[in-house]
């Protein structure tokens, strides 16, 4: 369905809160974020309360972040201290900064929030230790349409899958003004994020907000991102970011090697023709499955040989991932493709 949004003010009008910057001491490096969302309410009709969470493995006694710094977009900033910490298992923490600002007049108001970096290892986040934590959403301050308050956010920021296993993950989203909700995936902001791989499918439903991983396929960390939609008689009115991590590891019932030696090659990689696939000590090599990063299985072939050469010619420029299997491992490797 094709939504439009209507509003009553030229765009010299608009105003843009355009980075919510969170601010570190020299502790940040012992930090790192796994989640992380903005929720906001109306107070009156331009005074908004906005509250942010931030969740994060901490070890260092006594927590870093003890305040955050807003730029609010209309020349004014302020430093907010931290409303509330919750320890939680395993060295998590959940911080709360809290603050309230009154805007001039209406508008659409861009929401960016910059963090710490995120958690290291992150599968499908390249270098992740090294990438900040960054939230993107929108609401609308607009008197045809009326005030509005961001949805409430009840499910989990940090979860856990199985490889080989179906994944349903729903955010328990909530509008305590009864707008309509529509859901959908949308990438992380570092630049070299990929979607998880999937073994079938990966994918969310876009009225219950039903995220179904069907099927993990490799042991790790991997980020998502969740867009919950807010509409008012069919108008976008604004919207809502979830980030969070999902932590998949093999079944206790399914015994693998999870060595994690490199013991497949492929050359060349870069490829551009084409590519061979060989074995440590020419294990013998049962099945090749190819997936394109967003989870979509390109090729799948059994046989009984050591190596194998792949023509490039079908394969459009890009990044993959490949699954060898032989008798004893499950490995995983990835592909650039560049022609």
């Amino acid at each position: 369905m094709q939504h439009s949004l209507k509003t009553e003010y030229n765009m010299k009008n608009v105003v843009s809160l355009f980075i919510v910057f969170l601010t570190f001491n020299s502790l940040i490096l012992s930090q790192s974020i796994i989640g992380g969302d903005l929720s906001f309410r109306n107070l009156t009709a331009y005074t908004y309360e906005f509250k942010l969470t931030i969740i994060s493995v901490d070890t260092i006694v006594g927590g870093t972040n003890p305040d955050v710094v807003i730029n609010y977009g209309d020349g004014t900033t302020d430093t907010i201290p931290r409303t509330a910490t919750i320890s939680l298992p395993n060295f998590i923490k959940r911080d709360i900064y809290i603050t309230t600002h009154t805007y001039q007049g209406y508008g659409i108001y861009n929401i960016n929030i910059i963090g710490s970096n995120w958690i290291s290892n992150i599968q499908n986040i390249n270098n992740s230790a090294n990438e900040p934590f960054q939230i993107s959403q929108t609401f609308n301050i607009n008197s045809i349409i009326g005030n509005n308050n961001s949805v409430e956010l009840s499910g989990a920021f940090y979860d856990t899958a199985k490889v080989g296993q179906l994944y349903i993950y729903n955010p328990s989203a909530y509008d305590s003004d009864g707008d309509s909700l529509s859901y959908s995936i949308v990438p992380c902001l570092p630049s070299n994020y990929v979607y998880p791989i999937a073994s079938s499918s990966f994918g969310i439903d876009s009225i219950s907000g039903d995220l179904a991983w069907n099927k993990p396929v490799e042991i790790g960390y991997y980020a998502i991102a969740i867009k919950i939609d807010e509409w008012r008689n069919t108008f976008k009115i604004g919207s809502t970011i979830r980030q969070m991590i999902i932590n998949v590891s093999y079944p206790s019932s399914i015994n693998i090697n999870e060595n994690t030696e490199n013991l497949i090659n492929i050359f060349p990689n870069p490829a551009n023709i084409s590519f061979e696939i060989t074995t440590e000590n020419e294990q013998i090599i049962k099945e090749i499955v190819i997936y394109t990063i967003e989870g979509r299985m390109l090729i799948q072939q059994t046989f009984s040989e050591s190596k194998f050469k792949i023509e490039t010619s079908q394969l459009p420029i890009g990044m993959y991932l490949i699954k060898v299997e032989t008798k004893e491992k499950r490995m995983f490797q990835k592909l650039i493709i560049s022609h």
